[in-house]
């Protein structure tokens, strides 16, 4: 029916985790406004570095409206997480 879900095991392989405490943060550069989200790089369940992911507003709006459908059970309510500008299903 589909692919099989990925191996998950905390403690083994590589894995990006969000950073407790930081969130998103939102910066204007070079005339644009980007947000970025501060993930930490683990390897075997040990920290190896910082890094993060770089959005554009549409990017990080496209990434809420999937969370927001994933987390309910009637699509529809998903519409009510996204910004009032971009009520649109997600892809």
């Amino acid at each position: 029916m589909g692919v099989a879900p990925p191996h998950y095991h905390p403690a083994y392989g590589w894995r990006l985790d969000r950073i407790p405490g930081q969130r998103i943060a939102e910066y204007e550069i070079e005339h644009q406004t980007l947000f970025h989200l501060p993930l930490m790089i683990l390897l075997n369940g040990r920290m190896r570095g910082e890094g993060g992911v770089w959005m554009s507003r549409a990017e990080l709006e496209q990434l809420h409206a999937e969370l927001c459908y994933m987390l309910t059970d009637d699509p529809g309510a998903a519409l009510d997480c996204q910004w009032p500008d971009t009520k649109e299903a997600p892809r």
